[in-house]
């Protein structure tokens, strides 16, 4: 690859700034109604998207599997941003514009109170207020961000969507041009859809990070769970690998190799332990059950995470057999004597979790420089990978950004109906 492609926050803003970014205010964090990791991430990826979109003079912004909404929400109440929510899941979009609503009253709350603390008169250090500040009454009415600039719309996006003729519906009055699409921890495959409906379409710049390496369905190697449905994901294409350079020598990687991909070195070194007591008992469990029942490999047996819901493993066998609905009589001794038999076993997975976490950044460089070397094969040079979160706090902390050359032109022609001009 030629050029760097790895760049920090401070070079890319600084890349924004010469492209002639205006001034990005750095986002509120709104701790309230979402949690903390959450909060943390919606604070420092709207202030990046802000800032690329600022850059490239984009009217509107997608937000691809926007989920909860919270980034959509924030993007158009702090820093005035159109925002299209786009996810499959018509319970996902009903809560996200209810969420929307909530965080915008919330906004109102703050900023009125702001306003308050900012014209009250001083008193003496012995003053104290007879009565709490009323809490104001905001009516749904009064929600003109959520109803102008913040939509939402239940769509399965394909690499072919018309994403123009979905915008134009969303904001009949307005011009649209420089269209950005967004993705925060877009799952699996998802991720390599928004990149090949960025190269595909009119859209102008990309700020993407995705997660869950593990439901990537790969072009080279077979999924025994995928083999119904194979054709039809081969239509709208595989999410790993996406550049040619990978394709051309039908690399692979498979579903263990990307599981190791997920995992947070940064964060077993803060804890000072490993996870791997799940791992375990379910390989235990296993084990027994095998020596109990015949078990058929084609249909998969889930316990879950019952682990972190026992507080020994006898317990854990007891709970897995009623879950899976079997007709076993559980030995207790047994299987505390097959616990204690495997003490060496335990050693050797831990040994064996440590190095797989150690490869993880490897495995996971791979599929992102991967996604950044496909954008970059179909001409578009300024793509990057960009380390906007803390990895302690959120583990899927790249960002693939990407801003294609500015046009001379809007990329999409502005309504005849309409003056109006989006700021």
């Amino acid at each position: 690859m030629n050029g760097e492609s790895t760049i920090t926050v401070d070079e890319l803003f600084s890349k924004l700034q010469a492209r002639k970014c205006g001034l990005v205010v750095e986002s509120a964090k709104v701790s309230q109604l979402m949690s903390e990791k959450k909060s943390y991430e919606v604070q420092v990826m709207s202030q990046v998207v802000a800032a690329v979109t600022n850059s490239c003079d984009s009217s509107h912004i997608i937000d691809l599997g926007g989920g909860q909404g919270y980034l959509s929400t924030i993007l158009a109440l702090q820093h005035g941003k159109k925002t299209l929510s786009l996810d499959y899941n018509q319970v996902n979009t009903h809560g996200a514009a209810v969420r929307s609503k909530k965080l915008e009253k919330l906004w109102m709350r703050t900023q009125n109170r702001q306003t308050s603390h900012a014209s009250v008169e001083h008193h003496g250090k012995n003053w104290k207020r007879k009565s709490k500040a009323p809490v104001v009454s905001i009516k749904d009415e009064e929600l003109v961000v959520c109803k102008d600039k913040c939509k939402q719309i239940t769509h399965f996006v394909t690499p072919d969507s018309d994403i123009s003729s979905i915008l134009s519906q969303a904001y009949p009055q307005d011009s649209l041009h420089n269209v950005c699409i967004m993705g925060l921890h877009t799952c699996g495959d998802l991720s390599g859809t928004a990149l090949r409906l960025f190269t595909k379409s009119s859209l102008q710049c990309l700020v993407q990070v995705g997660c869950c390496y593990h439901l990537l369905e790969e072009e080279f190697i077979r999924s025994p769970f995928w083999k119904d449905v194979d054709q039809s994901l081969y239509e709208h294409g595989y999410g790993f690998p996406l550049s040619e350079h990978l394709r051309s020598r039908k690399f692979f990687l498979g579903r263990n190799v990307r599981m190791s991909g997920t995992q947070s070195p940064e964060r077993v070194i803060d804890l000072k332990q490993t996870q791997t007591l799940p791992l375990f008992y379910r390989a235990l469990l296993e084990k027994y059950l095998r020596s109990k029942i015949t078990i058929n490999d084609e249909e998969p047996k889930v316990v879950g995470r019952l682990a972190t819901k026992c507080s020994n493993f006898v317990e854990y066998v007891h709970r897995a057999v009623d879950k899976l609905k079997l007709d076993l009589e559980v030995d207790d001794e047994e299987v505390t004597r097959l616990f204690d038999s495997h003490q060496r076993e335990y050693e050797y997975l831990q040994i064996y979790y440590f190095l797989k976490t150690a490869l993880a950044p490897v495995i996971e460089a791979l599929i992102v420089l991967d996604r950044v070397l496909y954008l970059r094969e179909q001409g578009f040079s300024e793509s990057y990978v960009v380390q906007i979160f803390d990895p302690l706090i959120s583990p899927r902390c790249y960002a693939v950004v990407s801003l294609k050359p500015t046009p001379p032109s809007p990329l999409f022609i502005p309504r005849e109906d309409s003056d109006k001009k989006v700021t």
